[in-house]
C-alpha cells in the first residue's frame, strides 16, 4: 500500500526526473541548432572561399589540365564551369570509384550500396586529386539526403570488377582491364560489357556521340540549372569532367563538342554537382572547385602525381 508521503515521494522525483530531461533536451536542442548553423557557415565558406577563378587550360598535376570559365550571362546561363581534362593513360594517373559502403546484391535492385558523406569528407578521406559526383541516387528526397542516410544508385555502377545492378536504362561508360574506354550508346549495358568492365558507370543519355551534338538525348535541356558532364576520347585516353553553376543542357552540350568529345553525356545534377581539386595540384588550394548542398553516394576519383 502506497501512504499519501510516499505518493508525494513519487511525484516529486518525477517532476525531477522531468525536470532534468527538459533541461537536458534544451541543451541538446541548443547544442544541435549550434552544430546546424556552424556547419551551415562551414559549407557558404567552402562555396565563397574555395570556389575556382578563372584560368586558361594549365596542367594541375602530370596529366591533368585545368580550365575555368566564366559564362557571358544570357539565357543559356551564367556563372562558373570548371573542365578537368585527364589523361588516364599518363603515368601514375589512375582512375576509381569510391568503394561500395554495402555489398551489392544484383538481383535486388532496391538495397543500399552506400551512405551519403560531403564531397570535401569523401575527398579529404580518399585523398584523391579530383573528385566529380557520378550516378543519381535514391531515395532523392532533400529531407532524406543527410549525411550518413543509404542509399542506392540508380544507374549501373561497376567498382573493381564488381556490378552494382544492371539498370535497363543505362547507357554504360566503362574501361576494361587494358585501360580501353567505351560507351555504349545503346541500353541496356550488355552482359559482354558488364564482363568486361572494370570500372564503369551509366549516363543518363549520350548527348555527344561521334563527336556531334545529340540534344535530343537529354530531357531537361532547357532549364538553367547546376549541372555534372562527363566525356571521353577512346583513341586519344582523354577523360573530361564538366561541372557548370547555371547553364542550359544546349550550352552544356556545345561546350563538349568544342573540346572534341567522341562521347559524353550528364551525370547527377543539380545541387549534387560537385568538381573539386584535391591536394597538391600546382597553384591551387585544396578543395577549390564548385559544390553545392546535397552528400553525395557515388562518386568517381582520379589519383595524379604531383608536378615537380
Amino acid at each position: 500500500m502506497i501512504t499519501p508521503s510516499r505518493s508525494q515521494d513519487v511525484l516529486a522525483k518525477r517532476k525531477w526526473i522531468l525536470h532534468v530531461f527538459l533541461m537536458h533536451k534544451r541543451r541538446w536542442l541548443k547544442r544541435a541548432i549550434i552544430t546546424g548553423l556552424l556547419g551551415a557557415l562551414f559549407l557558404v565558406g567552402l562555396y565563397f572561399l574555395l570556389k575556382p577563378g578563372v584560368t586558361d587550360r594549365r596542367e594541375i598535376f602530370h596529366g591533368v589540365y585545368l580550365t575555368v570559365e566564366e559564362l557571358e550571362q544570357n539565357e543559356q546561363g551564367s556563372g562558373k564551369a570548371m573542365i578537368v581534362e585527364v589523361h588516364w593513360d599518363t603515368p601514375g594517373v589512375k582512375l576509381r570509384h569510391r568503394p561500395f559502403s554495402f555489398e551489392p546484391d544484383p538481383d535486388d535492385p532496391e538495397a543500399p550500396i552506400y551512405r551519403l558523406e560531403p564531397a570535401d569528407l569523401g575527398l579529404l578521406r580518399h585523398g584523391a586529386s579530383v573528385l566529380v559526383n557520378s550516378t543519381r541516387y535514391l531515395p532523392e528526397a532533400l529531407y532524406r539526403s543527410f549525411p550518413g542516410a543509404k542509399v542506392r544508385s540508380v544507374e549501373t555502377l561497376v567498382v573493381d570488377g564488381k556490378m552494382s545492378h544492371l539498370h535497363k536504362h543505362s547507357y554504360l561508360m566503362y574501361w576494361d582491364k587494358d585501360g580501353n574506354a567505351h560507351q555504349l550508346v545503346r541500353k541496356p549495358p550488355t552482359q559482354e560489357s558488364i564482363e568486361e568492365a572494370v570500372l564503369a558507370m551509366g549516363i543518363q543519355g549520350v548527348q555527344v556521340w561521334d563527336r556531334k551534338a545529340h540534344y535530343r538525348a537529354l530531357g531537361d535541356r532547357d532549364l538553367l540549372i547546376s549541372r555534372t558532364f562527363i566525356g571521353i576520347d577512346t583513341e586519344r585516353h582523354i577523360l573530361w569532367l564538366m561541372a557548370f553553376e547555371n547553364v542550359s543542357g544546349y550550352r552544356m552540350i556545345d561546350r563538349a563538342v568544342e573540346l572534341g568529345m567522341e562521347f559524353g553525356g550528364q551525370m547527377d545534377s543539380g545541387d549534387g554537382t560537385s568538381l573539386l581539386i584535391g591536394s597538391g595540384a600546382k597553384d591551387l588550394l585544396p578543395h577549390t572547385g564548385i559544390r553545392f548542398r546535397r552528400p553525395l553516394g557515388p562518386y568517381l576519383m582520379v589519383d595524379a602525381l604531383p608536378l615537380d
